[in-house]
């Protein structure tokens, strides 16, 4: 049986809205179980949250101390299944599937008998940087077989989580822990750091043309890359240090590697800078697990080929043109389109156009514009739009760029 006196080091905050409230925890393991035996009687506003890391003390603009730039190391790995997407996985089969390591689970306050939602806490025997957190994610995720079961939020960096908390006294009746006490020790995370290709293979050479898909960069190289010493304007700079402040990720990263590109950087200069687990940026590509190197140098690629200008005529509804577009006339056009579809046909119309034209975007400024002008002639009734995505990530920016809009 594991060593209960074993200490486990956290942050928790007041909620999951508090950014300065922090309180640096270190407990023998035997007090950390503690915490979940019980869920409080609450709401999501009035529970504290936990992060297994412990953040620094330098505030980010907003003062808050909850930001990745923000965190050295991580001490556990907490995995959110939510089991919104095709795949389903029980709580049962989550705990059998991990009986051979020491974790924590306990469902929460939304779960039910028809459809667990839970989470698992794998405090860790050893300290790993905040890059490896992603990739440990997705070695637990293969384990339990997850699939989409696994929330996006397990790999984000500075993520808190609730402790358990029910809404009433019928809902605490149904929640249910598990605490695999019955190995000898904390999972130790230096066999599988071991095998990822950052830490073993060697350092790409600045200008190096690559082109192998197995392409891999070491980390040390990213620290050696100055933003001071490179010719970027600065609030890109300032995006790259802190990364999105209002979840937009994708479209950080989009518009920093599209700024670098314009600069003349080369691919392995722009990975290491957007690599960086120092920079706030570097958030996005390590969502993508064990393959955030070969993606972040096919996106580098694709907004290469886009930057180049030879956007031409896109199947079926966007408009055809003997000369090249560029992005930003392309966005202008695409969006011309979209207006006249939601004018002129009630059937259903398809848009293909390459990433990063800003496709998600002119609808949603359509259907503003169209819903304002039906408001102001009161000649036709607003519409029921539904916009369908993914995940609950791509559903929070989406709700963001609909306000903006």
């Amino acid at each position: 049986m594991i060593n209960k006196s074993k200490t486990v080091r956290f942050s928790t905050f007041l909620n999951y809205l508090d950014t300065r409230s922090i309180k640096r925890i270190e407990e023998p393991l035997a007090d950390f179980e503690q915490r979940f035996v019980q869920p409080v009687i609450g709401t999501k506003p009035t529970t504290s949250v936990f992060a297994m890391t412990a953040f620094g003390d330098v505030t980010n603009a907003r003062g808050g101390l909850r930001y990745a730039n923000n965190i050295s190391d991580y001490y556990g790995i907490v995995l959110d299944i939510d089991n919104d997407g095709a795949h389903y996985l029980s709580y049962d089969d989550a705990v059998c599937r991990l009986k051979s390591i020491y974790f924590i689970a306990y469902t929460t306050s939304s779960s039910t008998k028809q459809k667990n939602k839970f989470r698992i806490v794998i405090p860790l025997s050893k300290p790993i940087a905040k890059e490896f957190v992603a990739p440990l994610v997705e070695h637990f995720r293969s384990i339990m077989k997850a699939d989409d079961a696994l929330d996006g939020a397990s790999k984000t960096i500075s993520q808190p989580f609730l402790f358990p908390v029910c809404t009433d006294q019928t809902s605490a009746k149904r929640y249910r822990y598990h605490i695999n006490d019955q190995v000898k020790a904390l999972f130790d995370p230096s066999n599988f750091l071991a095998t990822l290709p950052a830490t073993a293979s060697k350092a790409i050479k600045t200008g190096t043309k690559r082109t192998n898909k197995a392409t891999v960069i070491d980390m040390r190289i990213a620290k050696h890359v100055k933003l001071s010493k490179l010719n970027i304007a600065p609030k890109y700079k300032k995006l790259i240090r802190n990364g999105a402040q209002r979840g937009h990720r994708s479209n950080a990263a989009c518009a920093v590697i599209t700024h670098l590109v314009k600069r003349k950087l080369d691919a392995a200069t722009i990975a290491a800078i957007v690599l960086n687990p120092d920079h706030g940026i570097s958030e996005r590509f390590f969502e993508k697990g064990n393959d955030y190197i070969q993606w972040t140098f096919a996106e580098i690629d694709r907004i290469k080929k886009l930057s180049q200008k030879v956007i031409k005529g896109i199947p079926p509804h966007y408009p055809n043109k003997d000369h090249p577009l560029t992005p930003t006339q392309a966005r202008s056009q695409l969006g011309n389109v979209v207006n006249q579809l939601l004018k002129s046909s009630d059937e259903h119309q398809g848009i293909i156009a390459p990433a990063g034209v800003g496709k998600s975007f002119a609808i949603l400024n359509a259907i503003v514009k169209s819903e304002f002008e039906a408001k102001r002639s009161w000649t036709e009734r607003p519409k029921l739009y539904e916009i369908y995505v993914p995940n609950h990530a791509l559903a929070e920016e989406m709700k963001a760029d609909l306000q903006d809009a």
